[in-house]
C-alpha cells in the first residue's frame, strides 16, 4: 500500500468526525404536542418562534441524560390546568429508573398561569435558572425526588397557594425515606406572596437542603419558610424521619407580616 493511499486515513484518525448536540426549536402552535413527540436524539430546545407561546395541557416531558429547555426570553402562557413542565411517573420503581434523566430549564422573561409553572420528578442534578413566575393556582415550582436539583435566580410573583415546594415523591412505593430530593439548591430565589399565598418556601422530608440568599416579601403569609420532616403529615409531634440529618438557611430576607410564624420547623433532634 502506497504512502498516498494512507493518507486519507491518517487524516481521518487524526480529526475524528464531530458529533454535535442536535437542536430543536419548539412549534407555537403545539408546545406539548411538540414535547410528546421530541425525537430521542434532542439535547436542547429552544422557545425561539415567537415572542409569546401559550400551552392549555401539561408540557410532559421525555427521559434525557441531559435535556436543555431555553426560554430565549420568550413568554409563555399556561392554562388554567395545566401542570407546566412535568414528568409521568407511575411509581417508585419507574422513578428510580428516571433519576437518569436531569434538565436544565432557563431564561424564560416569564411562565404565567398555570395549576405549576415547574413541577420535576425523579431526577439527578437538575438546574432552573433565571425565570420569572407569575400567577400558579398551587405552585409554581414543585420538586419531587429531584435529587442535587439547583433552582437559581428564580421570581416567583403572586402565587395563590404555594411558591417554591421541595418534598418527597408521593406515587405508589415512594416514602419519606426513599424518595427525598436531598442536597437541593435554593439560591437567590424571591417570593412575592399574593394576599392567598399560604408558604413561600416548604421543604419537606428532605436532607442536606440548602437555601441562600433568598427573599419573601408582598402580602402576608402562613409561614415564609415550612420545614418539616414529619413522616405522618403531622405537625403536632416532634418529627422522626431517620434520614433527614441537616438543613441550612442563609441570609434569609422577610419584608411582610405573617398570619402564623414566620419559620416553622419540625426537625428530627439528631
Amino acid at each position: 500500500m502506497s504512502v498516498r493511499s494512507l493518507l486519507p486515513l491518517a487524516l481521518a484518525l487524526a480529526c475524528p468526525t464531530r458529533v454535535l448536540a442536535t437542536e430543536y426549536v419548539v412549534p407555537v402552535d403545539n408546545v406539548a404536542g411538540f414535547f410528546a413527540k421530541l425525537p430521542k436524539d434532542a439535547t436542547y430546545v429552544s422557545f425561539s418562534s415567537a415572542a409569546v407561546y401559550t400551552c392549555d395541557r401539561d408540557i410532559v416531558l421525555p427521559e434525557a441524560q441531559l435535556l436543555v429547555i431555553d426560554g430565549k426570553g420568550s413568554r409563555l402562557m399556561l392554562g388554567p390546568n395545566s401542570n407546566g413542565f412535568t414528568c409521568a411517573v407511575a411509581d417508585q420503581k419507574a422513578a428510580m429508573r428516571r433519576t437518569a434523566s436531569r434538565y436544565a430549564i432557563r431564561d424564560f422573561a416569564s411562565i404565567e398561569g398555570g395549576k405549576k409553572a415547574i413541577d420535576l420528578k425523579a431526577t439527578l442534578g437538575s438546574t432552573i435558572s433565571d425565570l420569572r413566575l407569575v400567577g400558579q393556582s398551587e405552585a409554581a415550582i414543585d420538586l419531587r425526588f429531584c435529587l442535587m436539583a439547583r433552582v437559581q435566580n428564580v421570581l416567583v410573583t403572586n402565587p395563590a397557594r404555594k411558591g417554591i415546594v421541595v418534598r418527597c415523591g408521593d406515587w405508589p412505593g415512594a416514602t419519606p425515606t426513599n424518595s427525598q430530593s436531598n442536597s437541593t439548591v435554593l439560591e437567590q430565589c424571591r417570593v412575592y406572596c399574593a394576599a392567598t399565598t399560604t408558604e413561600a418556601f416548604t421543604i419537606l422530608n428532605c436532607g442536606g437542603v440548602r437555601m441562600t440568599d433568598c427573599v419573601s416579601e408582598g402580602a402576608a403569609v402562613d409561614h415564609d419558610l415550612f420545614l418539616s420532616a414529619s413522616m405522618t403529615g403531622s405537625e403536632e409531634t416532634p418529627a422522626k424521619n431517620p434520614v433527614v440529618k441537616s438543613f441550612t438557611l442563609a441570609n434569609f430576607h422577610v419584608e411582610h407580616k405573617v398570619r402564623k410564624a414566620s419559620i416553622h420547623i419540625n426537625m428530627p433532634p439528631k
